[in-house]
């Protein structure tokens, strides 16, 4: 599968419009848009809000209107720009000034979910209008989760694991690990990489077949920036494995620690996301299958993950 790296938008504001009589041109602003929880996928999960920010940095004052400062002025395809307002209407800003604005997107403005794939996520262009500040269109996903609360089943040949979701720590591995699950990317991919003590490692797409040859060298729909924290590798812990030499190559790659005490080797070197929240049993019966291969790390028998699939806490 093709892989497509999605990288925060930074979008770039135009020129503030001029009044009549106006001896200079009113200095431009710069602003972002992305998703309150994200740092780098633009996709917005159930619940979660965009956020607008806004940092004047002309060495004079700039103003702009109060739309910018109230209510809900994101507009989506058709919807509509917003209606200009007389120049008393707006507010004149310090140098330096740096505004920060929770903004609601309606579902609607999200394509429906059965007019997309499988594999693929509702999205919605949205953009910013205004007399003083307009932002680029931009299109955003739409992924129909709670990423706070959702939890991920494995089912396997050997048994289940839940697995429980750390969003604020790594939101865009959270999101891209609750898609690839209910999407049915994961069911059939096999445990591909067992280490007794250690861990196991699955996830890559080309595990499906009977060769070994390619396994883990497979990709997902797009590779994630890292989101490295200094929480501890312990047994139990659900991280992305990546390229050793690049630390943004993650993609669709798990694994979950097996050994007893804490990995410090791994530690703020690769992304660490969740943990088993269930089954434990289960972590030792794949762990503990004979291997062989040239590095002795691949299964003799497949461990296939059956199904992979979102629950919630009842």
């Amino acid at each position: 599968m093709r892989s497509v790296h999605l990288a925060l938008f930074l979008l770039a504001a135009a020129p503030l419009a001029r009044e009549p009589g106006d001896q200079h041109p009113l200095p431009a602003l710069k602003g972002t848009l992305r998703p309150a929880l994200g740092t780098a996928l633009p996709i917005l999960s159930r619940g979660e809000k965009l956020i607008l920010e806004v940092v004047v940095v002309a060495p004079a004052g700039a103003e702009v209107d109060r739309a910018v400062l109230a209510g809900n002025a994101l507009r989506s395809g058709t919807f509509g720009p917003v209606a200009p307002l007389p120049r008393g209407q707006r507010v004149r800003l310090a140098p330096g000034t740096r505004i920060v604005r929770s903004l609601a997107v309606p579902r609607e403005w999200f394509h429906r979910r059965d007019q997309a794939g499988p594999r693929e996520l509702p999205r919605a262009r949205l953009r910013w209008e205004s007399p003083t500040l307009v932002l680029r269109p931009r299109e955003f996903l739409y992924l129909d989760e709670e990423v706070r609360s959702a939890r991920v089943e494995l089912k396997t040949r050997l048994g289940a694991m839940t697995l429980a979701l750390d969003p604020v720590v790594a939101p865009d591995h959270v999101k891209t690990f609750l898609f690839l699950a209910r999407s049915g990317f994961y069911d059939g991919t096999r445990f591909y990489r067992v280490i007794k003590d250690f861990l196991i490692q699955g996830g890559c797409p080309n595990s499906r077949d009977e060769d070994p040859s390619d396994d883990g060298k497979g990709s997902g729909p797009w590779t994630l920036r890292a989101e490295f924290s200094t929480r501890p590798m312990r047994r139990g812990a659900l991280a992305m494995a990546r390229d050793p030499r690049d630390p943004d190559s993650a993609s669709c790659h798990f694994f979950i620690l097996q050994a007893r005490g804490e990995q410090t080797q791994l530690n703020g070197k690769y992304t660490l996301f969740g943990r088993l929240l269930w089954g434990e049993e289960t972590l030792d019966r794949i762990a503990g299958v004979a291997t062989g291969g040239p590095r002795g790390e691949t299964p003799e028998e497949p461990v296939p993950i059956v199904k992979a699939r979102v629950v919630y806490p009842e």
